[in-house]
């Protein structure tokens, strides 16, 4: 699908990606396969023959991966995913070179950082991944050096504003915005997001949607007091998910965590829908990874490590 659209794609043209359905959510998904590919051929593939398939697989994924978020100019996606690699890394009990994985992490950020300001300067060009890496060798601190203006209006500024516009417009409606939260929950019922709900009343007659701001739906269900809405939902939510956490499955918390920590993206710029939606559309397609290149045994109390012979 993307190797047909190819040509047109480009950060203005990201639409035609996201009217995929299948494609959308698959592309959504695709950040925890690479992660759990990681984690595969780290801890789990067997030496030689093993360990050379999962790396190619790995490479094959973080390379497709790459090319369709540069040239969509997508930055969310590839910055969830350096946080859960960043989490499992440090999620190790004791580290047998605790120095190299410091220095190790402090570079990969840097060369991150610089590829993230990359793709947020070239973007809205069609800019591919061969050309984004030589402008980013070439002229690396172009891409480092930022000024104060270029740190406050990154992409967080426009989903942070729409609690300002929420604000302003005095636009509290709890009954509305309970359906919506239920609704999208769920898959494909057509109810408009909050996030949708805010950007049209923005832009009534637009396609473009400016994000949303977790803040903003505490506001929009209980005005002034949505502050107090916001500890609940987080506080509920987090034990939603705690409990995939205390299996005594020392390997699988430390995997468990990184997939959590991928989607504080998702939950910051969304809706409170993400903690239940994020159960059945990432942590449990997840899990059922994990047993399969891991040898694990799912139960529904504990997570144990099947033994043969």
């Amino acid at each position: 699908y993307v190797a047909t659209l190819f040509e047109s794609l480009s950060y203005h043209t990201q639409q035609v990606l996201k009217s995929n359905k299948l494609f959308f959510f698959g592309f959504a998904f695709y950040q925890y396969t690479i992660y759990a590919s990681y984690v595969n051929w780290k801890e789990h593939s067997t030496r030689g023959l093993g360990k050379s398939v999962a790396a190619v697989i790995l490479a094959v994924s973080v390379l497709t991966f790459l090319t369709i978020c540069v040239r969509a100019g997508q930055r969310i996606q590839l910055a969830a995913l350096c946080v859960g690699l960043f989490v499992y890394v440090f999620g190790e009990g004791r580290p047998r070179h605790r120095m190299r994985t410091y220095v190790g992490v402090a570079l990969a950020a840097t060369v991150i950082f610089a590829l993230m300001n990359a793709v947020r300067m070239l973007r809205g060009s069609q800019i591919d991944l061969s050309y984004l890496l030589h402008v980013l060798f070439t002229m690396p601190g172009k891409f480092i050096n930022l000024s104060l203006e270029d740190v406050v209006f990154q992409d967080y500024v426009g989903p942070s504003l729409t609690l300002v516009t929420s604000m302003y417009y005095d636009r509290i409606n709890p009954i509305e915005a309970s359906k919506s939260l239920i609704a999208n929950s769920l898959f494909f019922l057509g109810v408009p997001s909050l996030g949708e709900r805010v950007s049209r009343f923005i832009d009534p007659y637009g396609v473009k949607g400016y994000g949303y701001y977790a803040f903003t739906e505490g506001f929009e269900v209980m005005g002034w007091a949505g502050f107090v809405y916001n500890a609940v939902v987080m506080n509920l939510g987090l034990a939603m998910w705690r409990p995939l956490l205390r299996t005594g499955s020392e390997s699988f918390t430390r995997y468990m965590t990184g997939i959590m920590a991928m989607s504080v993206f998702s939950l910051a710029r969304g809706t409170s829908s993400s903690y239940f939606k994020s159960l059945y559309m990432y942590f449990f397609p997840c899990i059922v990874m994990f047993c399969l290149f891991s040898g694990t045994r799912l139960s529904i109390c504990t997570i144990r490590r099947t033994y043969e012979g």
